[in-house]
């Protein structure tokens, strides 16, 4: 057997909606890393990079923690670590691309809140704003309720 008769067919019409689905969840994971990753000519620091088990963000500084977003493919979650040790997982299942954009929010915030609770720690740049909370580009993922253009016909 050669090397290509070792890969499987993958026929693009059996898992289309899968691709869909994950080529969506790799963008919500790609904004992150769009805006907590240091700016770097011809946005260079915006890919995904491709590891052993699947795709990572690399390291990125998160106030005063470093936070790494992985999709892990081999055991089918989305893994958030940090330098604080903290680890988070968002199960890689059936679900919408909302709740998945809520979850992974959730995970990639919950190291964030930990510390918070232990004090009021300021940081460079914002000065004004406790450690627990995200940084205030990340403040309408913190719960806040998306407009559905619902309320601008009501108003009509």
């Amino acid at each position: 057997m050669n090397a290509v008769d070792a890969w499987p067919s993958l026929p693009v019409s059996e898992w289309a909606e899968t691709k869909d689905t994950l080529h969506l969840w790799m963008q919500i994971v790609g904004k992150v890393r769009l805006l907590l990753a240091p700016k770097v000519n011809h946005w260079w620091h915006v890919p995904l990079y491709v590891t052993a088990r699947g795709l990572t963000t690399s390291a990125m500084p998160y106030g005063p923690l470093t936070v790494e977003l992985s999709f892990d493919f081999i055991d089918h979650v989305l893994r958030v670590d940090t330098s604080h040790g903290a680890v988070e997982e968002v199960a890689l299942r059936p679900r919408s691309v909302a709740d998945f954009y809520r979850v992974t929010m959730a995970a990639r915030d919950a190291p964030q809140r930990a510390i918070g609770e232990e004090g009021h720690q300021s940081q460079a740049g914002n000065r004004d704003r406790p450690v627990g909370g995200p940084p205030s580009r990340w403040q309408g993922s913190q719960g806040a309720k998306a407009s559905t253009g619902e309320e601008e016909i009501a108003e009509k």
